[in-house]
């Protein structure tokens, strides 16, 4: 299946953790994608692995981008790039 289609997914969650933040994607290094999450006083930024991507099923990407606590983690760390990859987030 698609990677797009399962970024969409991951896009789709991110719009819902934090509206009113604008969100541009770039290509990345290595496949990866990079989002970028703006509002007028924070920005986050996010590398979403290819493999990543490739390895987990359209089904799944809602429930493995949560478990990660991937919305919290950017919270966290405020503007510190996260990597999502096989194993959870990770710092970039």
């Amino acid at each position: 299946m698609s990677t797009d289609l399962k970024l969409t997914k991951v896009i789709s969650y991110l719009e819902a953790e934090f509206p009113g933040f604008t969100m541009t994607r770039t290509d990345g290094p290595q496949g990866a994608v990079v989002l970028r999450l703006a509002s007028s006083a924070k920005v986050h930024v996010v590398y979403v692995e290819k493999e990543f991507l490739e390895s987990i099923s359209i089904d799944d990407v809602q429930a493995r981008i949560t478990e990660y606590r991937l919305a919290a983690t950017l919270r966290d760390v405020g503007e510190f790039p996260i990597v999502v990859s096989n194993n959870g987030c990770i710092f970039a």
